[in-house]
């Protein structure tokens, strides 16, 4: 007898090794990741950075950061690309495709790249190179001109957008 108290009060009546905790995976709950905010139950807290920025600290392991002079917008593209191409790799696990697999685990690369987690490290690059790699992975993931995504908010020219209400397009 392990002497575990059931909720009811009642004493565990097997015998067993005492356990001094069980764990989420055992209760069937999803673990929550290391840096999650227990007081804010939807957000992720900023994770720690190693002095020099070029890493961050999870579960106290260092991950190469992403590169910090991507504009917001690409970034943000880029980190959503990652996470279709991750739940496809989930996907396609699930249904037993390993081409559809073979095709997400390249989208998920293709997105690190472009956010500078794998590659040449992005501190070793210079402006243009890095530019020109989130470009590039933008790109080669969804085709689109990543100019959209200069972090200026202008549109190339010739290109219209749905939201310019004044915009005619070429020619008008």
């Amino acid at each position: 007898m392990c002497g575990r108290e059931f909720g009811n009060g009642e004493n565990c009546p097997v015998f067993c090794p005492k356990l001094t905790r069980v764990n989420d995976f055992e209760r069937g709950a999803r673990r929550r990741a290391p840096t999650a905010d227990p007081r804010d139950p939807g957000g992720m807290a900023e994770p720690e950075r190693t002095p020099d920025g070029h890493f961050v600290v999870i579960g106290g392991r260092r991950w190469r950061a992403a590169d910090p002079e991507i504009p917001e917008e690409a970034a943000t593209r880029l980190r959503g690309l990652l996470m279709r191409a991750r739940r496809d790799v989930g996907a396609a696990r699930r249904n037993q495709d390993a081409e559809a697999e073979r095709d997400a685990r390249s989208r998920v690369h293709l997105a690190k790249v472009g956010l500078g987690e794998r590659g040449t490290p992005w501190w070793e690059q210079d402006s243009g190179e890095r530019r020109r790699r989130w470009r590039q992975g933008l790109e080669k993931l969804c085709g689109e001109s990543a100019r959209d995504h200069d972090g200026a908010g202008n549109n190339p020219a010739g290109k219209s957008s749905p939201d310019d209400k004044n915009n005619q397009g070429p020619g008008a």
